[in-house]
């Protein structure tokens, strides 16, 4: 389903529809998945396309989004992991502001498909053909990240329009604090993750289940009066 980097959101769609319209794994006869309880679950490269998706359609009752980005150019230009790149690109003679200018054109060559200008649209400003359903939407934080930066993740989390779930660990232009469900921004920080995105099968395992609780805490908030 996502052989090309410019069909991956056409063939979410496309795998969405096959999901509502049932799926029968086993070939008993019966659907094995149950269309009205699907949830979405990104994590970087899928934390940053699922904006898209929970743009474009309301088939996803929750959407968990984990270390995404927008503005996908500051992925690059404010990445201790791809920061480095840019040196080995750029032609003899370029200055430190000939690069400062070029990114912010590349980034409105890039703002078509990009997630943050998907964000105003998952849970405020529907668009009519994704359906009007309103998902709960969780997005996770690794403090000082060095693959997607915290830049990236910020501009998505306030184009979506989410704000923190205290205690706030450390406090950000634009993100406020709330305690109320459905749509709440998970902040946390897995020390072995930020030291270089290198995880044991264990600590992958943990950060799982850490995942999971938080999940199942959020659920349990009641919702907004």
């Amino acid at each position: 389903f996502f052989a090309s980097p410019l069909s991956h959101g056409r063939n979410k769609l496309q795998l969405t529809r096959l999901l509502l319209a049932g799926v029968d794994v086993d070939r008993d006869g019966t659907d094995d998945i149950d269309g009205t309880q699907l949830a979405y679950l990104g994590v970087s490269l899928g934390g940053i396309m699922g904006g898209e998706l929970a743009a474009l359609t309301d088939a996803y009752g929750a959407v968990v989004l984990v270390v995404p980005g927008g503005r996908v150019s500051s992925i690059i230009i404010d990445s201790a992991t791809f920061r480095p790149i840019i040196g080995l690109v750029t032609p003899p003679g370029t200055s430190m502001g000939d690069i400062d200018r070029f990114f912010p054109v590349l980034q409105t060559v890039l703002d078509r498909g990009d997630a943050a200008s998907y964000g105003p649209h998952i849970i405020r400003d529907r668009l009519p053909p994704a359906g009007t359903r309103i998902p709960s939407v969780l997005l996770g934080v690794v403090l000082d990240d060095d693959t997607v930066p915290n830049s990236s993740n910020y501009a998505l989390a306030r184009a979506i329009g989410v704000d923190v779930v205290p205690p706030t660990l450390r406090p950000e232009v634009g993100l406020g604090e709330t305690s109320a469900a459905p749509y709440r921004f998970f902040h946390t920080s897995f020390p072995e993750y930020i030291a270089r995105n290198k995880l044991s099968a264990t600590e992958r395992d943990d950060c799982h289940r850490l995942l999971a609780a938080a999940c199942a805490a959020w659920r349990r908030l009641p919702e907004p009066a």
